[in-house]
């Protein structure tokens, strides 16, 4: 079943998929290469010849069913049937149905042909029915099957030996996911790839076509969530068939791993080997996990000390820094990313913002500090990164956090401060900015006085000067609108009109209705600049900052 996805629309259909298992046995097209089955013919069933031989038996007497097991080959005379041939044929689908590998008949003493009835139910359900030259005999077949079984179990257990040996060398020397990718292609002689839950290729090897690794990728895509959690043969394009196997770290689903079947069928060694490869990739994992973390605990160690001014010498620091890959021996500047906003239509991911922030300012500075801490990412970089770049960053990854930016310091010594004016932005910046952008503290004006105000004078302050005007009801919010627009028009009643469009008369009877509320202030250039500082501390106040949250 193809698993190329439509060019048109991109959509994949559905694979088409298997549960595998371990069966220590072979397939029946293998067995029947034993010399002691020469002169052999399918009779029906062909297309079940990959079924897994795990051990043969031998029929004669009718009531076999009671004794069969599942991966059995089958070997009959039919001298049981030999009245009665049609009961031969009752008995194939029962054979199916407990999952044998096949039946071998043999010819010619007491059953001169297969019933039609018994190819007809055997084509039908894929099961092997195989038509045995009368020259075999049954115990020169039953050694040698059995010996190409165990041989294979050996084999088996031999490459499953070597994926453990080489794997355990990779945990131990803190290897990586590609890797365990190689290693596993290397041992089976298969293509292998790694793929994270989403379908990104983090591992592979054996792929010498690009499109195939692209289709394999797409494949495990196309499986539905519950099939990617569980072992799954897939059939692919052109007859070829994927076995994934998932990784898990700490219950957590991390991926799959797969190996894919080209020259030769999937088999047991095959399963077993990625078994193990999947543990190794969630060691793997849990190594890179623990390896992160004790790299972030050191990372916000140490930036809690920067932003804290808790250090004595600025050459340790920075050697400490340098350590980490962090140049603080230039001019920088100190950004914070606001991460306490919900993202857009919710559900965003942390890393996910990490990521974004993180290659935004690589492509800048490869040696910024770049520290995720609860609810805020800490950025020290250089005076050239460009605030814009990173917080199109951020709005790209679907939150709506704000960049609150510093100005440009000289050294680590500065760093404390800067990070304070990083935060003012973000604080204030939250309040004025009605969408997601970049907030540099000195773009802030007047702000960052009034942020240093108490909130009980600020509101004070408002109330003792624009008194009437917070009255909640539309007619004050009109005339408080008109009020500020007259303001940032620098005193235009025409200006204001034209931005509000109202006539000019209806803008001039509002101005000296506000006048008659508040006092004189048209003509008062001084008593303007108060009027604009109480409407800042209102929008201030009506946003949550003056109340202090």
């Amino acid at each position: 079943m193809s698993i190329i996805a439509n060019p048109t629309d991109g959509s994949v259909p559905a694979p088409l998929t298997t549960t595998p298992r371990l069966t220590g046995g072979v397939p029946l097209r293998d067995v029947l290469s034993v010399p002691a089955l020469a002169g052999y013919r399918i009779a029906a069933g062909a297309r079940g010849l990959d079924r897994m031989v795990r051990r043969m038996n031998v029929m004669e007497v009718p009531d076999i069913l009671p004794w069969v097991k599942p991966n059995e080959f089958l070997l009959t005379t039919a001298y049981p049937f030999r009245e009665q041939p049609e009961q031969l044929s009752s008995l194939v689908p029962a054979l199916a149905d407990r999952e044998l590998s096949g039946l071998g008949v043999k010819l010619g003493r007491y059953l001169d042909r297969l019933p039609p009835d018994l190819v007809a139910h055997a084509d039908r359900l894929d099961f092997p029915v195989v038509e045995l030259a009368s020259h075999v005999r049954y115990d020169d077949v039953l050694q040698q099957t059995l010996t190409r079984i165990l041989d294979h179990q050996v084999s088996a257990l031999s490459v499953s030996e070597r994926v453990h040996h080489t794997l355990a060398e990779i945990v131990l020397s803190g290897g990586s996911l590609p890797e365990v990718a190689h290693d596993v292609a290397r041992v089976l002689r298969r293509a292998v790839l790694i793929a994270e839950p989403g379908g990104a290729v983090i591992g592979s090897a054996g792929f010498t076509d690009p499109d195939r690794l692209e289709h394999v990728r797409r494949a495990i895509v196309g499986l539905r969530p519950g099939d990617r959690r569980s072992e799954r043969i897939t059939a692919l394009q052109g007859g070829m068939r994927l076995l994934t196997v998932p990784i898990s770290a700490d219950v957590r689903y991390e991926g799959v791993i797969g190996a894919v079947e080209l020259d030769r069928p999937l088999g047991d060694d095959d399963l077993a080997a990625l078994r193990s490869a999947a543990l190794v990739a969630a060691l793997v994992l849990h190594q890179q996990s623990a390896v992160r973390s004790a790299r972030h605990k050191s990372a916000a160690d140490l930036l809690h000390a920067l932003i804290g001014g808790r250090f004595e010498h600025a050459h340790d620091v920075v050697r400490r820094a340098a350590a980490m890959g962090w140049d603080l021996t230039r001019r920088l500047l100190v950004m914070i990313v606001d991460g306490d906003r919900p993202p857009h239509g919710g559900g965003h991911s942390q890393q996910r913002l990490l990521s974004a922030v993180t290659s935004a300012v690589r492509r800048r500075d490869s040696s910024a500090a770049i520290v995720p801490l609860a609810t805020e990412i800490v950025i020290i970089t250089s005076a050239d990164t460009a605030a814009d770049e990173v917080s199109d960053a951020v709005a790209g990854s679907g939150a709506r956090s704000l960049v609150g930016v510093s100005r440009v310091i000289d050294g680590p010594a500065q760093i404390a401060a800067a990070y304070e004016q990083a935060a003012t932005a973000v604080r204030i910046g939250r309040r004025i900015h009605r969408s997601d952008a970049a907030v540099l503290f000195d773009d802030l004006g007047s702000y960052r006085i009034l942020s240093l105000v108490p909130p009980d004078e600020l509101r004070a302050y408002a109330v003792d000067t624009l008194g009437p005007l917070l009255a909640d009801s539309d007619d004050a919010t009109v005339l408080r609108d008109t009020l500020h627009t007259f303001l940032e028009t620098g005193g235009n009643v025409a200006a204001t009109a034209r931005r509000l469009h109202f006539h000019y008369n209806t803008v001039r009877g509002r101005l000296a209705r506000i006048e008659s509320l508040i006092g004189v202030f048209t003509t008062d250039p001084r008593r303007q600049i108060d009027l604009a500082l109480a409407l800042q501390i209102t929008t201030m106040h009506e946003l949550g900052f003056a109340r202090g949250t």
